[in-house]
């Protein structure tokens, strides 16, 4: 009987350490593992090793294509190093705010719509397929906003962009084969990313909840856009200089107006052009009005027909001498503008 009080008691220790064992583990963090080449989380390098791997050399074969396929892959890697920081971001911060959170999130969602604008504003582009490609995949940076299964949203984005891809090869398979291979180095970030988010981010963005919490502040402070604009080769020109001579082009057009330019300028006017036009009601309109078909056609008054026309025709700038002359059996009547008075 006494040994099995003792059992008992031992049993009721063992029990009281492994609930304080149970609810430790619960409110414990564990530490982020870190790189001991650069120091930063291992989560964060082996996101940064996609960005100098695949990601790469999608933008070397970008830039093999060349066009806008090669300043579509100077935006894409900016999205890419946008949310290396917000990564870099979480590694050293708690979960911020629900409106702080938003803050960050739409730093990226910028970036992400330039990709897509771009896009759009080349809708009639011949590498229209790989621009429609890319603004599907670039899509899978979402998943940051995604839980509890970012993993399986870059692979529906991935299929999207499939769709597109395989265009791509229909038309360059025989053509092009570097076309093909930027095919695959696409595909490749997105599988490298997904297979990222499946090992670090299973269930959802990981924060360090030993940290501060997280504000957008802190990315602006280090905004990836001028490293990669400084560093970008496809950078913008800038805008030519307007010379004296320019200068002075410019003035003299604005002075001596051609009869071509004062017509763009009237046709500008757009509906004013026909504001002083008379509106034609239904008793005028042979079909509304049957009586117009058996009398005689009615003629408006001299003054109103003047009052309209002063106000809707333009006098030409030089005006002919008036002519007016009988030749044989005909009467030949020129240059007479707004003249009500000639006899016949």
């Amino acid at each position: 009987m006494e040994r099995l009080d003792s059992l008992l008691c031992r049993l009721e220790k063992a029990t009281i350490i492994l609930e304080a064992a149970a609810v430790n583990s619960m409110y414990r963090t564990s530490p982020i593992k870190t790189s001991s080449e650069s120091g930063n989380p291992l989560s964060v390098k082996e996101f940064h090793d996609i960005i100098t791997g695949p990601l790469s050399e999608y933008v070397l074969y970008s830039s093999k294509i060349g066009d806008v396929v090669k300043t579509h892959a100077s935006v894409v890697e900016r999205c890419f190093l946008m949310e290396e920081e917000i990564l870099k971001l979480a590694s050293e911060c708690s979960k911020p705010s629900d409106s702080e959170l938003t803050l960050i999130m739409t730093l990226l969602g910028k970036e992400i719509e330039e990709v897509v604008k771009l896009k759009d504003n080349n809708r009639s582009n011949r590498f229209f397929n790989h621009l429609s490609a890319v603004a599907e995949s670039v899509a899978a940076l979402g998943w940051l906003s995604v839980s509890p299964a970012p993993a399986p949203y870059i692979k529906t984005m991935k299929e999207a962009a499939e769709f597109f891809t395989n265009r791509v090869i229909k038309e360059y398979e025989e053509k092009d084969t570097v076309h093909l291979a930027w095919k695959k180095a696409l595909m490749s970030v997105l599988t490298a990313l997904e297979l990222y988010v499946k090992k670090h981010h299973t269930t959802g963005l990981v924060w360090n909840a030993r940290g501060k919490p997280a504000t957008a502040s802190k990315l602006s402070k280090s905004s990836p856009t001028r490293e990669v604009n400084s560093n970008c080769s496809v950078a913008l020109p800038p805008p030519p200089a307007l010379t004296p001579a320019h200068l002075a082009a410019i003035s003299l057009q604005g002075k001596n107006q051609s009869p071509q330019s004062a017509l763009f300028s009237d046709i500008n006017r757009g509906e004013a052009v026909t504001s002083n036009l008379r509106k034609v009601t239904d008793d005028m309109k042979t079909h509304k009005n049957p009586k117009l078909r058996e009398g005689p056609i009615m003629h408006t008054s001299r003054h109103q027909v003047n009052s309209s026309l002063n106000n809707t025709i333009i006098r030409s700038p030089a005006e002919k001498k008036g002519c007016l002359e009988l030749k044989g059996n005909k009467w030949v009547v020129v240059s007479y503008f707004l003249n009500f008075c000639v006899i016949l």
